[in-house]
C-alpha cells in the first residue's frame, strides 16, 4: 500500500536473489534470512501508518 507496484516486485526479485545466492551458493542459511528479519521489524514499525490508510480507503476519504 506504502510504495507503487514497480518497487514492490524489485524488492521482491532482490530479496529473492539475496536468499537464493546465500541459501545455495554459500551454504550460509543464517545469511540468507537477513533480509526477513529486517522487513519483519520493518513493517512493525510501518504498522499503524498501513492501518491508518487502509482505514481511510475503507471508508472512501
Amino acid at each position: 500500500m506504502l510504495f507503487s507496484r514497480w518497487l514492490k516486485l524489485l524488492g521482491l526479485i532482490a530479496a529473492q536473489g539475496w536468499f537464493v545466492y546465500f541459501w545455495a551458493f554459500q551454504m550460509q542459511s543464517w545469511l540468507a534470512f537477513v533480509p526477513l528479519a529486517l522487513v519483519f521489524i520493518w513493517l512493525q514499525i510501518q504498522k499503524p501508518r498501513v492501518k491508518q490508510q487502509a482505514k481511510r480507503e475503507k471508508n472512501g476519504i
